[in-house]
């Protein structure tokens, strides 16, 4: 009956101890798959902010490229206002010569 007593005192201790194992290597799991999220979000956040850094820079690239676009229409349409302008003159000119013509016939 001793035996038995000690026999089964040592299956508690070995259960205990396994036990005590296991919760520790539980918690060590815990702190690993902890420091390996961490991990994770950090890298995920760096991708994030690289990402929007490209988004930012390809939205200022293509503003530029609107920008310039709309900078020739302008040129464009100043060039022809120019034009427009000077064939105006001209023909108040003709105009004027024809008439002062005119006027100096009768």
């Amino acid at each position: 009956r001793e035996l038995m007593l000690i026999s089964h005192q040592k299956s508690i201790e070995q259960l205990q101890e396994t036990l005590r194992q296991k919760l520790l290597n539980d918690d060590n799991w815990r702190e690993k798959i902890e420091a390996e999220l961490a991990k994770e979000r950090a890298r995920h956040l760096v991708e994030f902010e690289e990402q929007a850094l490209l988004f930012k820079e390809e939205a200022k690239l293509e503003l530029d490229i609107e920008k310039e676009k709309h900078q020739e229409i302008i040129q464009k349409y100043k060039k022809e206002q120019e034009e427009l302008q000077t064939k105006i003159s001209d023909l108040i000119t003709g105009a004027t010569r024809e008439l002062r013509l005119e006027v100096a016939t009768l």
